[in-house]
């Protein structure tokens, strides 16, 4: 929340049981952009922030982007828009 965003968003989430996890921003066309989180996390409601930023420090273009969560059960994504 907010979808579009601008200058950040805010990602709610949940895991069914606890476990570890790994939580990325891909863009469009698959590549990384940026790793949000990677390790264990208890079953109930969390949330992380995308401050629109790449892993490098650069600010990344508007666009669409995909928020991937791994877990053991498989991937799950979202899409988000943001919006310069």
């Amino acid at each position: 929340y907010p979808n579009p965003f601008n200058p950040s968003i805010s990602i709610p989430f949940s895991l069914g049981a606890p476990g570890r996890a790994r939580i990325a921003v891909f863009d469009v066309r698959g590549r990384l952009v940026r790793k949000l989180f990677r390790g264990h996390l208890p079953p109930d409601g969390q949330s992380l922030v995308w401050d629109g930023i790449d892993d490098g420090g650069r600010p990344a273009p508007s666009g669409v982007y995909f928020v991937v969560m791994t877990t053991a059960g498989g991937p799950t994504a979202g899409r988000i828009v943001l919006a310069r």
